[in-house]
């Protein structure tokens, strides 16, 4: 819109001065006078909105740190409490987003070990994170032992199992995940107005290591984290 008003207020200035068409101009002296307090006040309605998004992105950066650092915290507090692997062990924030297609996108995330993305769109009652925003309340899963008499069906026995069975997931989901986690837990993110705006969550990937972890060191340390998260989401 801001640079719809300033190319009209140019091309007025323009003509004006050229006097075309010819003699138009001499009965429009308001039209020039707002053409030219537009001309004036374009740059500083730029300069305004910019630094105006300059606050928000500095304010989102700050958010995501603060973020992370609880985050942090959180992994901390499960290795040495719950015997969770400090390099393999996943720490991150999702929060709701979208108005039509809903979804549970990620804020931050903390994993010393590079383990890529699974790329899935985490919707209401797909995966964990998605039954726990269902759900509202928190979830822990061994889902290596769930899954292990399913790791090798065909996509169509796959699609005749229970949404429930499958956690939601596609048969491609699936194959992208089944080697990727052992435990995954979730505690929910409830905002003041009682709604629930994301959650927090822990995953460990298959392993020895992960059948010793204790279930409610985790859960309890994932619901402090979740709480904080979300005074810092509304912060």
């Amino acid at each position: 819109m801001i640079a719809v008003l300033n190319s009209a207020a140019v091309f007025v200035l323009g003509a004006s001065r050229q006097n075309w068409p010819a003699g138009f101009w001499v009965q429009r002296a308001a039209w020039i006078v707002a053409a030219l307090v537009v001309s004036a006040a374009v740059p500083l309605l730029q300069y305004a909105i910019s630094n105006r998004g300059e606050r928000a992105r500095r304010r989102a950066l700050e958010r995501e740190q603060r973020i992370e650092l609880f985050l942090a915290a959180c992994l901390v507090y499960v290795v040495r409490h719950a015997g969770a692997d400090f390099e393999h062990t996943g720490i991150q924030a999702f929060a709701v987003r979208g108005r039509l297609h809903r979804r549970q996108v990620r804020l931050a995330k903390v994993r010393l070990g590079a383990v890529p993305s699974s790329g899935i769109v985490w919707y209401a009652d797909k995966g964990v994170v998605g039954r726990c925003w269902s759900a509202r309340v928190a979830q822990y899963e061994d889902l290596e032992t769930h899954f292990a008499r399913y790791r090798d069906v065909s996509r169509s026995e796959w699609e005749q199992l229970p949404a429930a069975v499958r956690f939601g997931l596609t048969y491609d989901d699936f194959q992208r995940l089944k080697n990727k986690y052992r435990i995954v837990a979730a505690a929910p993110i409830i905002d003041r107005q009682d709604r629930y705006v994301g959650c927090v969550t822990a995953d460990m990937p298959p392993g020895d290591g992960a059948r010793s972890v204790a279930r409610a060191a985790i859960l309890a340390s994932l619901a402090t984290t979740a709480q904080l998260v979300s005074e810092a989401m509304e912060g």
